[in-house]
């Protein structure tokens, strides 16, 4: 089983603008309501940063598998997931240069934030470990 733990959330999420141009684009090519649009593309970023954290911090674009698993995880088909990863990472959701270069999704962001929360996880950790050492040695 996979160890579960905290994925910072930006508090602005809901309010930014690149989830809401977006989900307007979205909404536009797909012939959706705006609300649901917006609701696909918040939550497919979220999902996404879910998969980054357990897979590997980035999704390899050119390995079939991976991208079809994705998919099934975001109840979508191939051909819709890959329209709009390229969507988010035109609108700025995901790393445009890593992408262009790489054919691969990824977040710098996120990835600067799980290792500053890993950082802080190793330092609470060392502050237990070392007042446990010093109760035992009274």
């Amino acid at each position: 089983m996979a160890s579960a733990y905290w994925i910072q959330h930006d508090n602005n999420a809901r309010s930014s603008l690149k989830i809401k141009n977006a989900a307007l684009d979205l909404s536009e090519s797909e012939e959706l309501p705006y609300a649901v649009a917006f609701a696909i593309v918040y939550s497919d970023f979220f999902r996404l940063l879910e998969v980054f954290d357990n897979e590997g911090d980035f999704i390899d674009l050119s390995n079939k598998y991976e991208v079809v698993n994705i998919a099934n995880e975001l109840y979508i088909d191939k051909d819709t997931l890959l329209k709009r990863l390229a969507l988010y990472v035109e609108h700025g959701l995901f790393d445009k240069e890593f992408y262009e270069q790489s054919n691969k999704i990824g977040s710098n962001g996120f990835i600067a934030r799980k290792l500053e929360q890993s950082s802080r996880s190793e330092k609470a950790k060392k502050a237990v470990q070392a007042r446990w050492a010093k109760q035992q040695a009274q």
